[in-house]
């Protein structure tokens, strides 16, 4: 099965606990993309690289005061 992850870019930990559950997923022999920030790309672990795509959320506390959060989709 082709997974993507998404990973909310407000803060709180969201990259260490996706990274949890997309290397349980890849373990079951799932296809794994966990969407995020390449700036962040320093809070995956090396085995988890190759999974990551450039994305952003815009869910940051900063876009959510400038009005920007809710246009990522």
């Amino acid at each position: 099965m082709n997974v993507g992850i998404i990973v909310c870019t407000n803060g709180y930990g969201h990259i260490r606990r996706q990274s949890i559950l997309a290397r349980y997923l890849i373990s079951q022999g799932n296809e794994v993309s966990i969407y995020f920030p390449r700036d962040l790309l320093k809070f995956v672990s090396p085995d988890l690289v190759v999974h990551c795509r450039d994305f952003d959320t815009n869910t940051s506390s900063c876009d959510w005061l400038s009005g920007m959060a809710q246009n990522w989709t």
